[in-house]
């Protein structure tokens, strides 16, 4: 896996509208991924959107597993990404 982030479409009080997650990948296009880099960041309300957050997704497949790294209570975790209804 690549360097990701989640792009997420928040309202006022920072709870998510939409999240999606992009790979740095995409960034510059087509190239082996079928991913095209064009996609939408799609919300019920746009109206209703008062920022865009993007947030860090490690998806790195060769990260240390929680028994080799004692830190934050045995290794490393990332958050599951962001989900409708969730404040930032």
């Amino acid at each position: 896996m690549t360097p990701s982030v989640d792009a997420c479409a928040v309202d006022e009080k920072r709870v998510t509208l939409g999240c999606r997650t992009i790979s740095s990948s995409q960034a510059f296009g087509p190239a082996d991924d079928s991913r095209t880099g064009d996609q939408w960041l799609d919300v019920e309300n746009p109206e209703q959107v008062d920022a865009v957050l993007l947030i860090p997704n490690d998806q790195s497949s060769n990260r240390r597993t929680c028994a080799a790294d004692g830190e934050d209570g045995g290794g490393t975790h990332p958050p599951e990404s962001p989900s409708r209804g969730d404040q930032l």
